[in-house]
């Protein structure tokens, strides 16, 4: 007797779905899964975003890259339908302690002292000189200590050169605004997938974004959606919880990425792999 041997096999299409989604789980883990915790028990604090949430900037209000600041906030608070206060203050001691807040400076880099003397007006604390060489950033995003989950944005003011580059600038503020928003990490990528993915295969910064995407991919807009809009669906907020959100609903929230596009397009790097 001779038994047949029936073998299937995918799709081109059906192969195509499941490497990307593959490749956008990869992705979440770099961004998200805990360094030093164990994963099962590690609790993810993305910026809760179900009251008005305000954006505090410490910026001169004659400043120009203000408006693409304002702007992008507002482009991502319609989307993702949340109410916001944006404020513009001379100085750190005008931004209120508000939970969940935002605080975003925008100045030149005044060094360890000049930070310590920032926070010391945002917090009552010093920032640890051990984890951010405070003197050589062009951007960074880091939690404020104490008993709220604020965010601290700063912005580099560079007055000549690349840095002075609007394009760029809008670049790296959207990649710092997308980290304070989702609590994700700096990831290394040779693909234009996101969150904002370094790839440093480039001769001089002036080419970075020839291989660096300059806006948000398809990934970035899932990922917000889960953690803006799906995240009170969980019964815990551990990472865990999250990646398998992320995995079992992952058509859905391509879906919400999808229709949401029209509205974020002045933040969207069109050459993001699979497109949206």
């Amino acid at each position: 007797m001779i038994l047949g041997v029936w073998a299937f096999y995918p799709t081109p299409a059906r192969s195509a779905e499941i490497s990307k989604t593959t490749t956008y789980l990869d992705l979440f883990e770099k961004a998200f899964a805990p360094r030093h915790w164990r994963a099962e028990t590690f609790f993810m604090y993305p910026q809760i975003w179900r009251q008005k949430k305000l954006f505090c900037i410490i910026a001169d209000e004659q400043e120009i890259f203000l408006n693409t600041m304002i702007s992008t906030i507002e482009t991502i608070a319609a989307a993702y339908e949340k109410r916001h206060e944006i404020r513009i203050v001379p100085t750190p001691e005008h931004c209120p302690n508000d939970h969940y807040s935002v605080v975003i400076y925008y100045g030149k880099n005044p060094g360890f002292e000049g930070f310590k003397s920032i926070f010391s007006e945002l917090t009552n604390g010093s920032p640890e000189s051990q984890i951010i060489d405070f003197g050589a950033q062009l951007a960074f995003t880091i939690f404020l200590p104490g008993g709220t989950k604020r965010s601290f944005i700063f912005m580099n003011k560079i007055e000549t050169g690349i840095h002075s580059n609007l394009e760029y600038l809008k670049a790296i503020f959207i990649e710092e605004l997308m980290h304070a928003l989702s609590s994700s990490y700096d990831v290394s990528s040779d693909e234009l997938i996101s969150i904002l993915a370094e790839n440093h295969d480039v001769p001089t910064y002036e080419k970075w974004y020839t291989k660096n995407p300059k806006g948000l991919c398809e990934f970035d807009l899932m990922a917000l959606e889960l953690i803006l809009n799906k995240s009170e669906d969980l019964e815990h907020r551990r990472y865990a919880n999250f990646l398998d959100y992320f995995e079992v609903h992952f058509n859905d929230l391509a879906q919400a990425a999808k229709a949401k596009q029209p509205i974020l397009e002045a933040i969207i790097d069109p050459r993001c792999r699979d497109g949206i």
